[in-house]
C-alpha cells in the first residue's frame, strides 16, 4: 500500500498544491488504515472490510470529526487510484460520512460581560479592546463584520454603523452610546497608528485592520482573565 500513498501524496503536493500539514493529516490517516489492513490488498478492500474498519475506529472512541476526516481522505485516496486503474472501483462509493456531533453554544451572563467590558487597561490597546467588547455586546455581529468596520461607514453621532455580511450583503446596525463613545476614544487616540490603514476602525499593534483570526485568539485570552 505504501508505494500507492507515496503516488496520491505525490499527486497532492504537484497537482493540487495542498500543504504539508495536509499532507502530513493524509499520511497519519492512511497509517491507520494500513495497519487494518494488514496483509491484505487494496483491491481486496470492500464495503464489508471498511464497516469493520469504522467499527475498529469507534472502539479506540474517536470523534465523528476525527472520523469523518478519515474517510473523506480515504475517499480521495481510492478515487485517485481508480482513476489511475490501481483499483476498479471504489469501495468508499455506498459509505456515508458520520454527522458530527452538534455542541450546545457556551453563553455569559450579564455580569461575567460586564466585568470583562471593564477588563481592559487604559492604553491603546485597553481602549481598541474595550471598543471591541462594546460593540459585540452593543450589536450582536459577527467577528468577521466587525473587522471589517470602516470609519467612513461608521455614523458615531447617528449611532449607526454600515457592515457588510456573508455573501457581502449590506445592512445597518445600531451601535449603543457606550459602544459609540468606546469607538470615537479609540479612534481619536489611534491617529498615531493609522499610516498603514486609515479605513479600518480595529487595528492591530502594527497598524493594520485585524484580522478574524487574530480577534478571536484575542477574545480567548480575554476570556480567561
Amino acid at each position: 500500500m505504501q508505494r500507492y500513498v507515496d503516488k496520491f501524496i505525490r499527486y497532492l503536493e504537484i497537482e493540487r498544491e495542498v500543504s504539508p500539514h495536509t499532507t502530513l493529516n493524509y499520511r497519519i490517516d492512511f497509517k491507520r488504515f494500513s495497519k487494518f489492513l494488514d496483509k491484505r490488498r487494496l483491491e481486496d478492500v470492500d464495503y464489508l472490510f471498511l464497516r469493520q474498519f469504522l467499527a475498529n475506529l469507534r472502539h479506540e472512541n474517536l470523534s465523528r470529526a476525527s472520523i469523518a476526516r478519515i474517510l473523506s481522505a480515504l475517499r480521495s485516496f481510492f478515487k485517485f487510484l481508480v482513476r489511475e486503474q490501481l483499483v476498479s472501483t471504489n469501495p468508499l462509493a455506498g459509505i456515508a460520512t458520520p454527522k458530527k456531533e452538534k455542541k450546545l453554544p457556551v453563553f455569559m451572563h450579564e455580569a461575567e460581560v460586564l466585568k470583562l467590558i471593564d477588563a481592559p487597561a487604559g492604553d491603546l490597546q485597553g481602549l481598541r479592546d474595550k471598543a471591541i467588547l462594546e460593540t459585540l455586546y452593543s450589536t450582536g455581529m459577527r467577528v468577521s463584520e466587525l473587522v471589517g468596520m470602516d470609519i467612513d461607514n461608521c455614523d458615531i453621532v447617528g449611532g449607526v454603523v454600515k457592515i457588510f455580511g456573508k455573501g457581502k450583503k449590506e445592512r445597518l446596525a445600531l451601535i449603543g452610546n457606550s459602544a459609540s463613545k468606546a469607538i470615537n476614544d479609540y479612534v481619536r487616540a489611534s491617529k498615531s497608528i493609522r499610516s498603514l490603514d486609515k479605513r479600518a476602525i480595529f487595528l492591530s499593534k502594527r497598524g493594520k485592520r485585524m484580522s478574524d483570526r487574530s480577534v478571536r485568539r484575542w477574545s480567548t485570552i480575554m476570556s480567561k482573565r
